[in-house]
């Protein structure tokens, strides 16, 4: 073989190699949010859901309690205390 076929040959596999490499990364978008943006996000989200949850609550009656197991031994301990200090 001739070695400028074989440097052509050499020259075209190179090209395509780096093409299968680079274009991947040429479709690439970078995020373009930064880091105040984000916050100022969570924070109307985390805004919206304190009052939805105090529009909630708003609603319930004054007597409903929402007592879980979990929480029963917690709450009854806590009287027992309040009861014993007073």
């Amino acid at each position: 073989m001739e070695p400028s076929l074989v440097f052509s040959v050499l020259a075209a596999i190179l090209v395509l190699c780096l093409a299968v490499l680079l274009v991947p990364l040429l479709g690439r978008e970078r995020h373009k949010m930064t880091r105040a943006g984000l916050r100022k996000r969570a924070l109307e989200a985390s805004e919206a859901l304190v009052e939805s949850i105090e529009e909630r609550e708003a609603g319930r009656p004054a007597h409903n309690t929402v007592v879980t197991d979990h929480e029963y031994p917690h709450r009854c301990v806590t009287a027992r205390k309040v009861m014993a200090t007073e």
